[in-house]
């Protein structure tokens, strides 16, 4: 194992986040792999660059790339111009939609590439916030109330509800398209305002004297290993943007102090999303405790920096050989079928 890429960019909200998810993932394998960076721009267009200049030009890529001939996959790799650069395994980096969503990996799938990331239909469920609480109702403790709402909605403001509430854009993360709805006055204009980011809106519980806890996961080999439990500390209602990536904002406390049965449960819990919905690559799972009662908040099928913050070092380098041997496992099933139909078949000129 030698060649390396690491995916990033893309369209999608979260783009300048999947570029420092790149970086810090860049960083940790950059002395131990032959790396090349696959970045994608907002406009689709994917471009192969060294890593010095990634790491030199991130801030503006754009300006960096003018005139650059764009890269484009082939089966095993990828090419610029005519040079072509066989891959052992990408490493997917990009968050939200057009990335995280299962796109980038029925890229790799089909383009017969092993990959670092979630398999396609475990990526697409974990995105859509509404397809995950369908999916493990009944199975998993979520929020006790959610509704759904598409661009056609329609809304009884007489319905009781429960305020608060939190309204979500249904497949984004990052805290973006997220609000608190403390009145019903604003139930109807904050969901237009969720509606600017997505095509469909998920209304929760708004859960009060909550405590926020986070837990990542990868899978090797069929076993699930876990990292240690960190807690997260927010500046106001929601856990927002800049509590997540602005340094002055910005505060974990890893290893955190919490009542045995409660890390119990997040555990418990944990492993049983796992296996339910199949995680592979690099999983970060956001739970809530209020209470004394745990909900799953949400699941990052690419969490920010691939959690690796919570994880050992050698993590990532277990998981590129994971994705190989994954990709040879699958390589031996079978994977067509000869037949006479042709001969069968007469088609009516």
């Amino acid at each position: 194992m030698n060649q390396i890429a690491i995916l990033c960019g893309s369209q999608s909200c979260e783009h300048d986040i999947s570029v420092l998810t790149a970086l810090q993932v860049l960083e940790k394998i950059k002395n131990r792999y032959n790396v090349h960076i696959l970045y994608i721009t907002i406009e689709k267009k994917m471009y192969s660059l060294k890593p010095i200049d990634f790491i030199n030009h991130y801030r503006n890529l754009s300006k960096f790339l003018k005139n650059k001939k764009e890269a484009s996959f082939i089966h095993g790799g990828f090419k610029c111009k005519t040079k072509k650069v066989f891959i052992d395994s990408v490493i997917l980096t990009c968050h939200g939609k057009n990335g995280e969503d299962g796109i980038l990996s029925a890229m790799c799938e089909f383009y017969d590439l092993a990959y670092v990331g979630p398999q396609v239909l475990t990526a697409a469920i974990t995105l859509d916030k509404a397809m995950t609480h369908k999916i493990l109702e009944g199975k998993i403790n979520m929020t006790p109330y959610y509704q759904v709402y598409k661009k056609d909605f329609t809304v009884d403001l007489e319905a009781e509800m429960a305020y608060p509430l939190i309204i979500k854009a249904n497949t984004l993360g990052s805290s973006i398209g997220i609000y608190p709805c403390f009145l019903k006055e604003d139930y109807v204009r904050l969901l237009y305002e969720a509606f600017k980011y997505d095509e469909s809106v998920i209304v929760e519980s708004f859960l009060e004297d909550i405590k926020e806890y986070n837990i990542a996961c990868y899978q090797i080999k069929g076993q699930y290993y876990f990292s240690e439990i960190e807690q997260v500390i927010k500046k106001e209602d929601i856990l927002t943007f800049k509590d997540k990536y602005e340094a002055k904002y910005h505060k974990r406390i890893l290893n955190a102090d919490i009542d045995d049965y409660i890390v119990e449960m997040i555990q418990k819990m944990a492993l049983e999303t796992c296996e339910l919905l199949n995680v592979s690559g690099v999983v970060r799972m956001d739970f809530m405790v209020s209470n004394g009662k745990v909900y799953l908040g949400e699941i990052n099928a690419i969490p920010g920096a691939l959690a690796m913050y919570l994880l050992d070092d050698d993590v990532l380098e277990m998981l590129l050989f994971e994705s190989k041997r994954v990709f040879l496992e699958k390589k031996t099933y079978i994977s067509s079928f000869k037949s006479n139909i042709y001969e069968r078949t007469s088609i009516k000129k």
